[in-house]
């Protein structure tokens, strides 16, 4: 068992702290504001993003930064692209030392950066772990299918590190209730097969 902490509490970030506790992880949970944190605590779900899924015993949601850092193995980025730049330099900050993954998509608007080179930059890894890839956390992850993600980086020491700690057979996370996010997914699927059947017929 690692601890990790996943900083970004959004969709996808609840997503990875959901599927990294069944996996077997110990998880702090952080992000912004308070009251949403605050919120997700009190119904143990994340009803804003990812309505119906429980969150699993292992996920403790923190509200300071330097409680979710503590003692982590560990961190995930999933912060949105332009907070990744304010996020790393309080963690750089806090003088936290740990595997870094960055799970978050997009440029810096300002600098035209990565996030990888955010991290590079600003926590000194020249080669951070990227989580990239096809991911969609509303849609195939809770009914199952694999994360879409691979750990890429010239260290492959790391990348095999971050990997052990992602990598579950079949990320399956809990539902409440009968229907939910299960519904939603074959609903979203049925829209994705019309959208394709278009595209044929303007083609013919």
């Amino acid at each position: 068992m690692t601890r990790v902490a996943v900083l970004g509490s959004g969709s996808w970030g609840t997503t990875l702290a959901v599927h990294l506790a069944v996996a077997g992880h110990e998880v702090r949970l952080w992000g912004v504001p308070r009251e949403d944190l605050d919120r997700l605590e009190a119904d143990r779900e994340n009803r804003k993003f990812l309505p119906g899924i429980a969150l699993p015993d292992g996920v403790k949601v923190r509200s300071e930064l330097e409680s979710a850092l503590d003692g982590a193995e560990t961190t995930l980025f999933v912060v949105p692209s332009q907070a990744m730049r304010e996020v790393a330099e309080r963690v750089a900050a806090s003088g936290r030392k740990c595997l870094w993954v960055s799970a978050s998509k997009g440029l810096d608007l300002s600098t035209g950066e990565r996030m990888s080179q955010i991290l590079t930059r600003i926590l000194g890894d020249p080669e951070p772990v990227v989580l990239t890839g096809p991911s969609h956390a509303e849609g195939s992850e809770p009914r199952g299918a694999d994360v879409g993600g691979r750990g890429v980086r010239e260290r492959c020491a790391c990348a095999r590190s971050a990997g052990a700690v992602l990598h579950r057979s079949t990320p399956r996370l809990h539902q409440r209730g009968r229907g939910g996010m299960r519904d939603r997914g074959r609903a979203q699927e049925r829209d994705r097969d019309r959208r394709r059947r278009l595209r044929r017929d303007r083609i013919r």
